[in-house]
């Protein structure tokens, strides 16, 4: 395969087309071990006819680790920033925490790596093989199983070849990962609801309710990375993003990392999946009912209206920003008609919609001051806002971005019109009257866009370069409206805050969140997977051998005796955590085991239901 005119490959360049053929011949085998093979003689090859590879250079910025590594010594892996937010040592800090990385990073901010090995694409994953000279090249998202493929069947070369040696690196993850005292960390967006605010508070992986005032009136989900339905306190989310209300009871939630569009009822306190597997797809048309549906890193959600809907009848449409496969999506509440995204990464304009290009879009918001229904799409890594037709499907430019459908890198911080006006990575949009306020979150600003004739403009409203100077913002990945339009709220991401600014006078405050007791809020140690639960002792209830009705109508009352330290007691309101586990014996093999569960006793009154690792539902007492 490589083994053609011009040998192997020598260079990285020439490598990652190599890799781009392996990867095509995989595809077309089915059977595991042959694939393996295949893989073995890639390694083979490159093993043999090494290529050339750097080592990082001196003064390099090292995180997590206690002192600067090398290749030649410790053999690891470096980054290069695509936006100049991404050099600053600051913002770095702050994304290994957000995103829990603990192995070695270092900052590569002026692409020393990038230049000299002739990496041509973010993101772009070098994989070394022992002696330190490249084996594989992936280029682009969504290569996890190959990636997975590649590195077992490298360790199982290596290893058969004693070329595998284990030793220790100098870890050091505490240097860059104090923890905050806010209650909220890196809260990823804001929405709205007729009592207040609803925040995703994405690194505590959990959504709260406050009010008016910013006191916390719900919290959902347990504080755990997870992705499990259920009542309110056991519930979990992996890095919720987005979320949006639906009149009367019903919050959607855009759960990023579990891949997944949750659904939360306000009035039975329960938390349920309607679309995502909890695994990344690579679908690109969709089609598939509820949970059967593999999605990709959904960001921002809103409702709207199908085009064969009526302005009076009732949002039957969930619009969503999926990032990860570069498109808009539509999730459909009741029956109506679709167009959007053709899943490549650009910034393609076009009045076919499944021809649009799309470039990890990360906000939208809906608008039809033009007499149409148009979605304003963030569309973070064209560094552009766009718009979408609902009606006709024409998707057009507002500002920023480049006229080149392919260029991916103009970016910047200028003020003006069309493609003129520059932004670097935007998160969020929210619309009100005529006007399209941003979070212009690489930036660190909020800005505004208005129409101006047949071109936008966008100015810059707050941030780190207007006159606000004791109020700087820190990658606001979150903005919306307040119901009466006078403001807007921010979720100020890498200062764990919320903030409001007055549309009157443009002046941003701080919107604190806190609990009327302090102990309805969990701990840093709950909220960080620091505890464990307590294994009560097996309890086997007797059975006896009636028919299904009649086992169904049986009462199982089922008493915890907790023995607590002197002077301690339960608090009601504080989050408890219970799993309730049943064995279906033989003979009522076939019997629906959640309906003979019709009524338990405990305390407090809400149990947690989890049977078997099959559905999972909340149960209610008489108490």
């Amino acid at each position: 395969m490589e083994e053609e005119e011009g040998g192997p490959a020598r260079n990285v360049g020439e490598l990652t087309l190599a890799c781009i053929e392996l990867a095509a011949k995989l595809d077309e085998l089915q059977d595991q071990e042959e694939k393996m093979s295949c893989i073995d003689e890639h390694i083979k090859t490159y093993t043999s006819n090494q290529i050339p590879m750097i080592d990082f250079e001196s003064g390099l910025e090292w995180f997590n680790v206690g002192r600067p590594l090398s290749l030649e010594k410790d053999l690891d892996s470096g980054g290069s920033a695509k936006f100049e937010n991404e050099c600053v040592s600051a913002n770095i800090q702050e994304a290994i925490k957000r995103y829990h990385i603990h192995h070695p990073v270092v900052n590569d901010a002026q692409a020393v790596l990038w230049t000299k090995l002739g990496i041509a694409c973010w993101p772009t994953l070098l994989i070394l093989g022992p002696s330190g000279s490249p084996l594989f090249v992936l280029v682009g998202e969504g290569h996890r199983e190959r990636l997975l493929l590649y590195v077992n069947t490298a360790v199982q070369y290596f290893s058969k070849q004693s070329l595998l040696t284990r030793f220790p690196v100098p870890l050091s993850p505490s240097t860059h990962l104090e923890a905050t005292g806010s209650i909220l960390m890196f809260p990823g967006k804001v929405a709205v609801y007729p009592s207040g605010i609803i925040v995703s508070d994405s690194g505590h992986n959990r959504i709260i309710l406050a009010d008016t005032e910013g006191i916390v009136k719900v919290v959902i989900g347990s504080g755990r990375r997870g992705f499990s339905d259920g009542c309110f306190t056991s519930t979990s989310f992996n890095n919720p993003q987005e979320v949006t209300f639906l009149h009367p009871n019903t919050i959607f939630v855009a759960d990023t990392d579990n891949h997944a569009i949750r659904q939360v009822d306000l009035l039975l306190e329960t938390v349920t999946t309607i679309a995502g597997t909890g695994q990344q797809g690579t679908d690109l048309e969709g089609g598939n009912l509820g949970a059967s549906q593999a999605i990709s890193s959904p960001w921002d959600v809103c409702l709207g209206r199908s085009v064969d809907q009526t302005e009076d009848q009732m949002e039957n449409l969930l619009l969503v920003a999926m990032a990860g496969s570069h498109q808009i999506w539509g999730i459909f509440l009741s029956d109506g008609q679709w167009l959007k995204g053709s899943g490549s990464e650009e910034n393609r304009n076009t009045t076919y919609p499944l021809k649009a290009g799309f470039a990890q879009p990360s906000g939208v918001t809906l608008s039809s001051w033009s007499g149409e229904p148009e979605l304003y799409i963030a569309d973070a890594e064209s560094s552009s806002v766009r718009k979408f037709n609902l009606k006709n499907g024409a998707v057009k430019s507002v500002v920023g971005g480049a006229r080149d459908p392919l260029d991916l890198f103009a970016y910047g911080d200028t003020d003006g019109s069309g493609v003129e006006a520059r932004l670097q990575h935007p998160l969020a949009v929210a619309c009100v009257d005529q006007a399209i306020y941003l979070a212009d979150s690489y930036n660190h600003k909020i800005k505004v866009i208005h129409p101006s004739g047949k071109k936008y403009t966008i100015s810059t409203v707050v941030g780190s370069k207007s006159l606000d100077t004791d109020m700087k913002l820190n990658e606001p990945g979150g903005v919306c409206v307040s119901l009466d339009g006078s403001c807007l709220y921010i979720a100020d991401t890498n200062n764990h805050t919320i903030k409001i600014l007055s549309l009157k006078d443009s002046i941003p405050k701080e919107f604190p969140l806190h609990f009327i007791d302090e102990s309805d809020s969990p701990s840093q140690d709950f909220l960080n997977d620091n505890t464990s639960l307590a294994q009560l002792v097996r309890v086997t209830l007797p059975m006896e051998e009636k028919d299904a009705k009649e086992q169904r109508e049986r009462e199982i009352t089922l008493r915890i005796i907790l023995e607590l330290p002197e002077n301690a007691s339960l608090n009601k309101e504080a989050p408890n955590k219970w799993k309730l586990e049943a064995i279906v014996c033989v003979s009522y093999r076939d019997t629906n085991l959640e309906t003979m569960l019709e009524r338990v006793v405990s305390y407090p009154p809400r149990v947690y239901a989890d049977v078997n690792n099959r559905n999972q539902r909340v149960m209610q007492s008489d108490n």
